[in-house]
């Protein structure tokens, strides 16, 4: 069962299944995602998002992203205001209406602070050729110590 208790799959999507290939796509993706966050270098996050996608970090007190290209911006500042390391754990992958799902956990330290922030990734992938890549990610945030993104200055 998918997290909320849905089935894997939609039961009208006869012979569509996550593979295991998906699944290990998906935490490809997650960990590329943490390596380029954490990289404090201009990266290419087409390699991750699609050019349409969203990151909506507004639950913690951020913004909601539109395009690969504000994506990009936002991780241009750098760390700081970015945590040194993004850890993404616990990744669970399913299908929900023919699309490709997952929700993962996340821990970040502040780097001045020591805050620690957990919270949770829920994601929408698509296929850019034949590629995965995040459409949508949202942050939900678990447990914080410390101020808001937006008390940061990160929005």
């Amino acid at each position: 069962m998918s997290p909320g208790g849905r089935p894997h799959s939609d039961p009208d999507d006869v012979g569509v299944i996550v593979t295991v290939a998906d699944i290990v796509e998906v935490h490809q993706l997650i960990g590329l995602y943490c390596m380029l966050a954490d990289s404090g270098t201009t990266c290419d996050w087409t390699r991750v998002f699609d050019p349409e996608a969203s990151l909506d970090m507004t639950a913690l007190g951020g913004s909601h992203l539109q395009g690969v290209a504000e994506i990009a911006a936002f991780f241009a500042l750098g760390s700081p205001p970015h945590p040194p390391a993004h850890q993404t754990t616990n990744p669970y992958v399913w299908l929900e209406d023919s699309v490709l799902r997952s929700t993962s956990t996340y821990h970040s330290i502040d780097r001045a602070s020591s805050d620690v922030r957990v919270g949770q990734y829920d994601d929408v992938y698509t296929r850019a050729g034949a590629r995965l890549r995040i459409l949508r990610r949202v942050l939900t945030p678990r447990w914080m110590v410390g101020p808001s993104l937006s008390e940061r200055g990160l929005v």
